[in-house]
């Protein structure tokens, strides 16, 4: 606390201004000698009125004070200057001065962080990848990073936390609020495992609306690579894709399970832009695996990027231009096919069984994972298996690549 409460009253002090606060420490050498010379006037240093107020409302007794509170609740402090202050936040832009976290915050030192993100109303597909991509990185070693929020965010947490295995949440309120109320059950389970809850926001700070786009920029930096799983056009997961394209991270996007579906349109339009895709763990690890950083003679990822983001111009164009002229040249080649015949199917009076009548119903919306149908339906696994096969052969579900499975 003797080192740290000098950081919190620097951050009080100058209204949480990053950049005013860095300008204070490159005139003083430490945050204690900005302290006392900045207060007793042993050096002077232009304050507006609202500085000059926010010293006398803020004595530093009152700072051990709270620090005192928030430790006796569990909650550490730390600060830029701090050991404990996660290392890859200090390159950020803007960092944080003031972190607040409850739990083990050295497990984003480890090599291998990965920062998960997606819709808070997830289809069934999604919440499958999901779930199988970050349980196998999970068992890996890999420590998942992701926002808390209920839909894919907890469903990434929960595939670690299922293994025993530690993972991160950044909150966009304070450490003490519980939001979003549904997962505040899973918290302990979060601690028990080693994970941690980490915000820049005050214990007691409310979820407001601009507090996420600040806190997007922290779930992206603790990591080397972002994972998106679902995204819309214009969403909080596109924002945090667009802050790891700028920090210089590589970006993975799971490819869509209906490239019609306006809620992949955030997927497509950063798979068009060069982000990878993600077809299974390996796709991930093998990025990790050949990581190292960059020497100062070699091309940085943010450079990389720059050039990648948005689309290689170029190379769209010019597969465009190829696919016209194999259009064209086809048109004038292909020959008129009389239509063949359909063929009268019929089911030939198939009656369906209760549990294929509870298949049927389950995929009536969306297109399903065949273990998320299992589970939906509460069913034994031979006689899903059984059922959906009869149900392709009479015409009634189809069966795509992963699993899948959908009404026709």
């Amino acid at each position: 606390m003797e080192d740290v409460k000098y950081m919190f009253w620097l951050n009080e002090v100058f209204g949480h201004d990053t950049k005013v606060i860095k300008n204070v420490l490159e005139i003083f050498p430490t945050a204690e000698g900005a302290y006392h010379d900045i207060t007793f006037g042993s050096v002077s240093i232009r304050l507006t009125n609202l500085q000059q107020r926010a010293i006398k409302k803020n004595p530093i007794s009152l700072i051990e004070e709270k620090i005192a509170r928030y430790r006796e609740a569990g909650i550490s402090v730390t600060a830029t200057d701090q050991p404990d202050y996660p290392k890859s936040l200090k390159y950020l832009f803007s960092p944080p001065t003031i972190l607040y976290y409850k739990g083990n915050i050295s497990c984003v030192e480890k090599k291998n962080v990965i920062s998960c993100v997606g819709t808070r109303n997830p289809s069934g597909y999604t919440v499958s990848v999901a779930g199988e991509i970050c349980r196998s990185l999970a068992e890996k070693g890999y420590i998942i990073v992701s926002g808390f929020a209920v839909g894919t965010d907890i469903t990434c947490h929960l595939s670690a936390v299922n293994i025993g295995r530690p993972t991160a949440c950044v909150l966009g309120c304070g450490i003490n609020v519980s939001y979003p109320a549904e997962n505040a059950v899973y918290k302990e389970k979060i601690l028990e495992s080693g994970g941690v809850f980490i915000s820049e926001f005050e214990p007691w700070v409310k979820p407001y609306p601009q507090n996420f786009h600040r806190r997007n920029r922290i779930l992206s930096a603790l990591s080397k690579a972002v994972v998106v799983f679902e995204a819309s056009e214009r969403s909080g997961s596109i924002i945090t894709a667009n802050i790891a394209v700028e920090q210089g991270k590589m970006l993975f996007v799971a490819p869509p399970s209906d490239i019609f579906d306006k809620r992949y349109r955030g997927n497509i339009n950063l798979l068009k832009d060069c982000a990878v895709p993600v077809y299974d763990v390996n796709d991930i690890t093998d990025f990790f695996d050949s990581y190292r950083p960059a020497s100062p003679n070699e091309r940085r990822q943010t450079d990389i990027n720059a050039e990648m983001f948005p689309a290689r111009k170029a190379e769209k164009e010019r597969k465009i231009s190829a696919s016209r002229k194999f259009i064209e040249n086809f048109d004038k080649d292909v020959k008129d096919i009389e239509p063949e015949e359909e063929t009268a199917t019929g089911d030939g009076g198939f009656v369906m069984s209760e549990s294929q009548k509870k298949i049927m119903e389950v995929l009536k919306t969306n297109m399903l994972h065949k273990d998320v149908i299992i589970k939906m339906t509460n069913a034994d696994i031979n006689e899903i298996a059984l059922d959906l096969i009869e149900l392709e052969i009479r015409g009634y579900v189809k069966s795509l690549p992963g699993n899948l499975f959908e009404r026709r």
